[in-house]
């Protein structure tokens, strides 16, 4: 008499043999039964929560793989998909990236220190700080963000901290347009 495993191993012996025998039939059922999978899968998932946990921990390589694929054909619509999302939470979206500032305060703080350190070594002797200081002032009173027209800190150039390489932005605008774009970029 076969034990439980050995009865296990053979039916999979025997599907994988059936599987190579008839190499289209799982593809066109799956097309042709889709709901079908879908429900029973839910169900199965329902009732073995664990599976997915354990199943992404052993093929780490292979959910990554598979992900970077989808997002590469897909990251317009995912990106669609996580702006309309963010619209219609704003306010969950705001409660959320502030608890995690809350819990990662250290990151903020070294990325705060190593922008004022950068703000600082470009600020030359001949700016205009009172000019400078006004431009905030007015960002603040308009609640709009100062923004340097040719960004302080990227790969390919530096900016300096200036009144003349100031302007005002709306939130959305900022950060949109990151260190990403200026005048005559190359």
């Amino acid at each position: 008499m076969l034990s439980e495993e050995e009865k296990l191993l053979r039916r999979r012996a025997a599907k994988t043999k059936w599987r190579l025998k008839n190499p289209g039939y799982h593809t066109e059922y799956a097309k042709a039964n889709r709901e079908r999978i879908n429900v029973s899968s839910a169900k199965y998932l329902a009732a073995n929560p664990d599976y997915v946990a354990k199943w992404a921990a052993k093929n780490v390589d292979s959910v990554k793989t598979k992900k970077a694929a989808y997002y590469a054909e897909n990251s317009e619509k995912i990106s669609a998909a996580s702006k309309e999302y963010r619209a219609k939470n704003l306010e969950r979206k705001r409660a959320t990236d502030k608890a995690y500032q809350l819990a990662n305060l250290h990151k903020f703080n070294s990325r705060n220190s190593k922008r004022r350190a950068i703000k600082r070594n470009a600020i030359p002797y001949w700016a205009e700080l009172d000019a400078i200081d006004l431009v905030y002032e007015k960002a603040r009173s308009l609640k709009m963000e100062v923004d340097h027209v040719v960004p302080l800190q990227h790969d390919s150039v530096c900016g300096l901290h200036v009144w003349a390489n100031l302007q005002l932005l709306t939130k959305s605008e900022n950060s949109s347009k990151g260190n990403r774009h200026w005048p005559d970029m190359p």
